[in-house]
């Protein structure tokens, strides 16, 4: 009897031992990136976050999606360590140097001009815009080679949240706003603004999206994992049936 119960005590102490070394990883985002990623309550959800639960979970990983303020803060928490991932983003210099990029990305997404119906200008090129007054958000890129021409010959005023933006627009205080198609989209809707900002119909630029891993983060070891599971995702569908549920969900999520 005795030795059954001692039997027992270490099997216990090895299966707590074992169960007790299931890792969790924490992870941010866009509070206001649709279908990608947006803020519903103490979390971030949506494709990106999504798509890490389901690659990680194989690894044995949980993914912890939070919510942790406005999108410059989350890049200032995964450059200190704070946090291990941000589930989509674009590619930069800058940020490489603080996050290890996946060689595969997971969606392509449209950066688009909104601007007040009616005040539409002709639009071709960037240099198109340097006469122009125009607004984003702060803490935003849109790929290197635009941040950079951008910085370099445009006017664009930053804010905290696009809905900023929206409102600056109405005011004839600029004459352009940037954002991704479809938070831009959503924040139209949202406050009623259909009949008076329009997107313009081609594309400032279309990027692709990235998970990052901060290379201070010890998960950063299984980003060529990450890459290859994305790679094999896109190409069963699993992908695009996450982004078309996350469309739906959006669309029917009340804040």
């Amino acid at each position: 009897m005795k030795q059954t119960v001692v039997f027992f005590v270490v099997f216990l102490l090895c299966y707590t031992s074992v169960a007790g070394t299931k890792e969790t990883l924490i992870s941010s985002g866009h509070g206001g990136y649709p279908p990608f990623s947006w803020k519903q309550g103490d979390e971030i959800v949506g494709l990106g976050p999504d798509l890490a639960a389901l690659i990680f979970k194989e690894l044995d990983i949980t993914v912890e999606s939070r919510y942790l303020g406005p999108w410059k803060r989350v890049n200032h928490y995964a450059q200190d360590g704070q946090i291990d991932l941000i589930a989509g983003m674009y590619k930069t210099k800058h940020r490489q140097v603080y996050l290890a990029f996946p060689k595969e990305t997971y969606a392509n997404d449209d950066v688009t001009l909104f601007v007040n119906s009616g005040s539409e200008f002709t639009y071709a090129k960037w240099s198109d815009l340097k006469s122009k007054a125009g607004c984003t958000t702060s803490g935003e890129s849109f790929g290197t080679d635009f941040d950079e021409y951008a910085k370099q010959h445009l006017d664009l005023i930053e804010v905290v949240a696009f809905s900023q933006c929206l409102k600056m627009l109405q005011a004839n205080r600029v004459e352009y706003a940037v954002n991704g198609l479809f938070p831009g989209i959503r924040d139209i809707v949202r406050f009623g603004l259909e009949d008076r900002i329009i997107k313009f119909p081609v594309p400032l630029i279309t990027q692709p999206s990235y998970f990052a891993i901060s290379k201070q983060s010890k998960f950063v070891k299984h980003i060529e994992y990450l890459s290859k599971r994305t790679r094999e995702l896109k190409a069963d569908g699993t992908i695009d049936r996450l982004l078309e549920e996350n469309i739906k969900r959006w669309n029917t999520y009340k804040e």
